[in-house]
């Protein structure tokens, strides 16, 4: 069938990512007979963005239809989650979903406009995203143990950028803030390719990046 085609090729993709989502697959062994929209909650150029371009290329080369990047960024994934869930239910809208749009956010908000546990159901899980604690070259505390002194010395002096509040490198870095005892200033971005580029221009000192692994 092709669905189970579907599965098995997701399993062997040399990939890295979180769980790929979605709606409900669409029935019969036809599937697909038409575009398929990957809804990435991130920017383009960041490694999220990335994984979803290269799923959608080897997807395309395996089913024969093209698989189309939707970047719907905002609000941790919820705003890509949420899109998806009130798409109809015919697998031809699909979730590069994860820790942000799965795990933190019904932890971090109230009320969320979708339902995380029912409206998506899992076509694959892809890998994992290490957390990275990346500096620029001329950074002068260039290792952690370096970085904590610093901090304590100074607190409040230095930035970092994130992607966003409620993403896991944002959680990681506070987590970091949390057990070190040290301060630093988040500088927030719609994304970590954004966050990136200011590091290697020597905006901000550092950020925490995700690798695909």
């Amino acid at each position: 069938m092709r669905r189970r085609r579907f599965a098995a090729g997701l399993s062997m993709l040399p990939l890295a990512s979180t769980a790929f989502a979605s709606t409900a697959f669409a029935q019969g062994d036809d599937w697909p007979t038409r575009n398929v929209r990957i809804v990435c909650p991130f920017t383009a150029g960041g490694s999220q963005d990335n994984i979803a371009r290269r799923l959608g290329a080897k997807l395309g080369e395996f089913l024969g239809q093209s698989f189309v990047i939707d970047n719907r960024t905002g609000a941790g994934g919820s705003i890509a989650a949420d899109n998806v869930a009130k798409s109809p239910p015919d697998g031809y809208s699909v979730l590069l979903g994860g820790i942000a749009s799965h795990a933190l956010a019904p932890n971090l908000y109230a009320r969320l406009p979708y339902n995380p546990f029912t409206d998506f159901e899992t076509a694959a899980w892809i890998g994992t995203q290490p957390n990275l604690l990346c500096c620029h070259p001329s950074f002068p505390h260039d290792t952690v143990a370096k970085l904590i002194a610093a901090t304590k010395a100074e607190p409040g002096k230095y930035q970092y950028g994130g992607s966003g509040l409620g993403t896991s490198p944002t959680l990681a870095m506070e987590l970091f803030k949390q057990k070190t005892g040290t301060d630093l200033t988040l500088v927030s971005y719609r994304g970590a390719a954004a966050a990136a580029a200011d590091v290697l221009a020597g905006h901000v000192p550092m950020c925490i990046a995700t690798s695909i692994h």
